[in-house]
């Protein structure tokens, strides 16, 4: 969660949170339990939150279906073409629902 606040800190948004974007590096053990960091990769998407909001919005990406799931109401109505913090924080929600019930809070067809 800090990871994805430093890039909206710095004025940018993730837009493409999902798993596979999601790394655990193995750190040194700490009071005899094994420490783990979480890093953030997959930026190729990321872009400035002024960007996302300006009417001009130059590029968009085009929605997996592999991850739609993840991916908020405003991006998946808009084709990908809305996006704003609130999405990556619906998508990392998303995922962590996910992680601790082990399936998506979304129904499948």
């Amino acid at each position: 969660m800090k990871a994805i606040r430093v890039v909206h800190d710095h004025g940018f948004l993730h837009n493409d949170l999902q798993p596979c974007n999601v790394y655990l590096q193995y750190g040194r053990r700490v009071e005899n339990m094994d420490a783990y960091q979480v890093k953030l990769g997959g930026f190729a998407k990321c872009q400035s939150i002024d960007r996302a909001n300006s009417d001009c919005l130059g590029t968009s990406y085009e929605l997996e279906e592999s991850n739609a799931l993840i991916k908020s109401t405003e991006v998946l109505v808009s084709g990908g073409k809305k996006t704003s913090t609130k999405s990556d924080i619906w998508s990392l929600g998303i995922m962590i629902y996910a992680c601790l019930l082990y399936t998506s809070p979304s129904p499948r067809d």
